[in-house]
C-alpha cells in the first residue's frame, strides 16, 4: 500500500532526490493496491498461527511478548536474544 500510495502521490510531494515516480514492473498505483487488498484477505481467509488473544491483558502482559498477534517483531539477532544487550557493547 505504501509503495503504491507514493506512486499515486496524491499530495504532489516531491522526492528527494528527484525522481519519477514510475514503476519498474510498468504496474500503477491501483495494481498495487489491489494486491495488498489481496493479500490482507488471504492473510484473514487463513491465518495460520496468528490470532487475537483473548483480552488485552494478555496481549501486554511481560512473559507473552511473542503471541499469536504478532506478525512482526525484531527484539533479537542471532548472535543475541536481546538486541540492546548486542547493541550495549558498542555504544562504549
Amino acid at each position: 500500500m505504501t509503495y503504491a500510495w507514493w506512486l499515486q502521490n496524491p499530495n504532489n510531494i516531491p522526492t528527494y532526490p528527484a525522481t519519477t515516480r514510475t514503476d519498474p514492473d510498468g504496474h500503477d498505483a491501483q495494481w498495487y493496491f489491489q494486491a495488498a487488498y489481496d493479500i490482507a484477505t488471504q492473510a484473514i481467509d487463513n491465518p495460520g498461527s496468528f490470532g487475537l488473544e483473548n483480552t488485552f491483558y494478555d496481549v501486554h502482559v511481560g512473559g507473552n511478548d511473542r503471541n499469536k498477534e504478532m506478525l512482526l517483531y525484531a527484539d533479537h539477532t542471532q548472535e543475541s536474544d536481546f538486541i540492546m544487550g548486542h547493541l550495549s557493547r558498542f555504544s562504549k
